[in-house]
């Protein structure tokens, strides 16, 4: 169950990252258009990895029943369970950032509150993509994934950065211009 989990999850962070490529494309105005689709299959297979995490995670704290948790010992255990846990959340107002409308997607306008849960939610996927990045590399079986890991984790750290660069000027461009 955790390979398929891994896999689940290497084939999210691809549609991820091209979901989050186009959408900030488009809100720079440098691209007309999304795939649906990207998103679409983003959604199951997140609601497929949140289940399967779920189900995982609640077999590794009943296994530690009778010990202590380790806290400190665990926190990128249990830094990837509190952001999955706040990307849960958020997702569902993520979605209602727009609509189509004559087959082009048109956003709603940007407020200062739909700013704050797009930046939040881009906190969380950081925390949650960055903190669960070494455990993937170990699930999928990538040989010297210690020495590939800083570059994966700069060039994961960058995109994040740019998706929400390219919010603030989203939302600069709706108050100010």
């Amino acid at each position: 169950m955790r390979k398929l989990n891994a896999l689940i999850m290497a084939a999210l962070t691809v549609l991820i990252v091209w979901h989050g490529l186009s959408g900030s494309f488009m809100l720079l105005e440098m691209n007309a258009g999304m795939s649906k689709f990207v998103a679409w299959a983003a959604m199951a297979l997140a609601a497929l990895h949140a289940i399967i995490s779920l189900w995982l995670g609640a077999r590794t704290l009943k296994a530690s029943r009778g010990g202590k948790l380790y806290l400190r010992q665990n926190a990128r255990f249990w830094a990837v369970r509190a952001s999955g846990a706040a990307l849960i959340a958020l997702l569902a107002l993520h979605g209602a950032f727009g609509r189509v409308r004559s087959g082009q997607f048109v956003l709603f306008e940007f407020t200062t509150a739909r700013f704050a849960v797009e930046l939040l939610m881009a906190a969380a996927l950081a925390v949650h993509v960055l903190a669960g990045l070494g455990p993937l590399m170990v699930s999928l079986g990538v040989p010297g994934w210690r020495s590939k890991h800083d570059g994966a984790l700069l060039f994961l750290a960058v995109l994040l950065l740019f998706f929400a660069a390219a919010l603030t000027v989203y939302y600069i461009m709706w108050q100010w211009l």
